[in-house]
Order: C-alpha cells, then sequence, then structure tokens
C-alpha cells in the first residue's frame, strides 16, 4: 500500500512540474524574447550535456559487461540513433519547405510526438517497479530532467509560430508520464 501511495505521489508532482516548466516559456515569451532564446539555449545544453556527460558514458560502461567484443558498440547505437532523428527532422524540414502551408503541422507534432511517447515509457518505468527504492530512484532522475523537458517542448513548439491555445494542450497532452505510471499500477494489481 505504501508503494502505491508513493507512485501515486511522484505521478502527481511530475504532472505539477511539468504543467508549471510547460508555461513558463508562454510568460516569458510574451515580455522578453531575449530571455526567451538564452532559456531555449540553457535547455538545449541541459540535454546535450546530460546524454554525453552521463548517459553515454553508463551506456558504454553496461554494453562492455553484456558484449565482450573490441568494437565501442555503445557508441554505435548512439550515433545511429542520432542520425536516424536527424533524419527524421530533415524529412519534416524538408516537408515543410515544400509544403508551406503545412508548415505549422509537421514538426510541431512531431516534436509532440516524440515527447509524449517519452513520457509514457517514463511514467511507466516508474509504475512498474516493484520496491520503494527502485521506485523512487526512477521518479527522482524523470523528475530532474522534466522540467527542462516540459520547458523546451513549449519553446520549440512557440518557434514554429503554434498559437498559445495549441501548446497548452500539447502541454496536457505531454502530462502522459502519470498515464504510464497509473497503467502500470493498474496492470501489476489486476495480476497480483
Amino acid at each position: 500500500m505504501y508503494l502505491l501511495i508513493s507512485k501515486i505521489i511522484f505521478a502527481a508532482s511530475i504532472f505539477l512540474l511539468t504543467v508549471i516548466t510547460g508555461f513558463i516559456p508562454l510568460k516569458i515569451a510574451k515580455h522578453n524574447t531575449r530571455l526567451f532564446g538564452l532559456c531555449d539555449s540553457f535547455s538545449s545544453g541541459i540535454f546535450l550535456s546530460a546524454a554525453l556527460l552521463h548517459l553515454l558514458p553508463e551506456a558504454v560502461a553496461k554494453f562492455n559487461t553484456i558484449y565482450s567484443h573490441e568494437y565501442p558498440l555503445a557508441y554505435l547505437v548512439c550515433l545511429v540513433t542520432y542520425i536516424i532523428l536527424l533524419i527524421m527532422e530533415r524529412g519534416a524540414s524538408i516537408y515543410n519547405s515544400l509544403h508551406p502551408a503545412n508548415n505549422k503541422v509537421v514538426m510541431p507534432i512531431f516534436l509532440a510526438s516524440l515527447f509524449i511517447v517519452h513520457s509514457v515509457v517514463e511514467g511507466a518505468a516508474i509504475g512498474a517497479n516493484t520496491t520503494f527504492l527502485e521506485a523512487a530512484t526512477i521518479f527522482f532522475a524523470v523528475f530532474a530532467h522534466k522540467s527542462s523537458e516540459s520547458f523546451t517542448l513549449t519553446v520549440n513548439l512557440h518557434r514554429f509560430g503554434v498559437s498559445t491555445k495549441s501548446i497548452r494542450k500539447t502541454i496536457l497532452l505531454f502530462l502522459n508520464d502519470p498515464f504510464g505510471d497509473f497503467y502500470c499500477i493498474l496492470y501489476d494489481r489486476s495480476f497480483s
């Protein structure tokens, strides 16, 4: 029961953090465009540093324990993933340039879709844990970067000219962490 209550508190905390940090850029954009650009650079830097300084070395260490090959497989997976995302982004940009009427549709949907799927997986990772320590560890990892994710999504949607009303709706869709969390909790309860 304690674990269930903890997961509900974790989901509510992530929900509040996402709403607050998702709506802050909308207020900044109204008053100070220079600060808005600096905040965008800062949030992008957080993701880049987290990926290169924390996640990649950890992935290399895990790959080295699983695979005993001399080839640096973790770096290859990272590079291939980056290239796939780059091709998807460039493809969407080319489509936008060929079809200017749809310029406000393709990239925002692409970005929102990536973040929404990521959010469901994050929530499921919290909900699927069977001990408080595991759930709390995943929660703190998600909580640490969720504000940057939400902020970055709002900044990029604003940059593509998406209306404030549509951004608010997208931020609410972005609140899928609790849905993934609750799905795993209910799934776990149905087989217990």
